[in-house]
């Protein structure tokens, strides 16, 4: 399944991920290639904003810092900045 990365995020051994080249160039230290996937052999971590594949399930750690991305998702261009709630409206007193 394919994931947004949230928040900064670490992963840890065993775990079976897609990357771009780009993403797994630049973590090659703690990675095994596995055909067309790569194997986490030592704890990496993963910026804000990236996208990954991951094999299997997630720990439940992890639910605050990864969302999954729909295809339908994929496809719509995403807002540069993220619209903002209104603020309540603050009380007085009389």
């Amino acid at each position: 399944m394919r994931y947004r990365v949230l928040a900064p995020m670490m992963l840890h051994p065993g775990a079976l991920l897609g990357l771009t080249a780009e993403q797994a160039a630049a973590r090659s230290f703690g990675l095994q290639a596995e055909g067309v996937q790569w194997r986490v052999v030592k704890p990496v971590g993963f910026k804000a904003g990236e996208e990954i594949e991951h094999e299997g399930d997630l720990p439940k750690v992890l639910a605050h810092a990864i969302e999954p991305v729909s295809p339908a998702d994929d496809a719509a261009p995403q807002p540069a900045v993220a619209p903002r709630k209104a603020a309540p409206a603050k009380r007085t007193r009389a």
